[in-house]
């Protein structure tokens, strides 16, 4: 993926030394544990993981069913 904005984005958030904040704080909106510090990736992946579960939650329901299945986790779908 090449996207030269959220390209700069990131690269001027981890040069301001903030890709830590920004991703404590997208990890506090997706109720995950949260981490020492944030890569360039971790960070961009948390972004794609919260816009899902703004406009498409039923996308990641269905990945954590299929996590929560192949770990052999139980399931229950309704």
């Amino acid at each position: 993926m090449r996207d030269r904005n959220l390209e700069a984005l990131i690269r001027g958030l981890d040069e301001a030394g903030q890709l830590d904040s920004v991703g404590a704080d997208i990890r506090d909106h997706l109720h995950r544990d949260g981490a020492d510090s944030e890569s360039r990736g971790s960070l961009l992946g948390l972004l794609v993981r919260a816009g899902l579960a703004e406009v498409r939650p039923d996308l990641i329901e269905a990945g954590q069913a299929t996590r929560d299945i192949l770990s052999g986790k139980k399931h229950s779908f309704s």
